[in-house]
Formats: structure tokens, C-alpha cells, sequence
């Protein structure tokens, strides 16, 4: 019963917010997918911009490595090492 209620009012919650279209046949997903799509666009330019100097670090990593474009992973695996190194040693310095 109470799943029903929830389900209800969440219904209800959605119409009033104007995220929830109803028409002769019922709900239109459709819709609600043209709002959502534009926050997760953004959340992927955020993530790309966010990654891009990681990028730029590996690929000096495997520049300074000997075969380090036959092993990318490595170059990866040594960056990686040096972020948490510097990370847990800031961490304790400072605590």
C-alpha cells in the first residue's frame, strides 16, 4: 500500500515540477529524456576537462619511459604511484 502511495505522490511531485507529460496514452518518456540529456552532457564535458591534463601527463610518462608507447598501463601505473605518493605525504605533512 504504501508503495503505491509513494509512487503516487511521486507522480504527483513530477507533474507539479512540470518533468512529468502526460498525454491520451499515458506517460511520454521521450520527453523526459530531452530534459536529462543536457545535464549529462555537461557531466561529460566536466569529466573530459577534468581528465585532460592527466592525459597530458601520461603521455610526457610514457616520453620519459623507455618503450613507453608499447607500454601504456606502465606509464599509467608510475603516474598513478606518484599522485598518491605526493597526496598521502601532503596529507600526513600537514596533519
Amino acid at each position: 500500500m504504501f508503495g503505491l502511495l509513494r509512487q503516487a505522490v511521486l507522480v504527483e511531485l513530477l507533474k507539479m515540477v512540470g518533468l512529468l507529460f502526460l498525454n491520451s496514452e499515458g506517460y511520454v518518456p521521450p520527453a523526459l529524456t530531452v530534459f536529462v540529456w543536457l545535464p549529462l552532457l555537461a557531466v561529460g564535458i566536466i569529466a573530459t576537462r577534468a581528465l585532460k591534463p592527466l592525459s597530458w601527463a601520461v603521455g610526457k610518462a610514457q616520453w620519459a619511459l623507455k618503450d613507453g608507447n608499447e607500454h601504456p598501463l606502465k606509464a599509467v601505473g608510475y603516474l598513478g604511484g606518484v599522485l598518491v605518493f605526493t597526496a598521502v605525504a601532503g596529507w600526513k605533512a600537514f596533519l
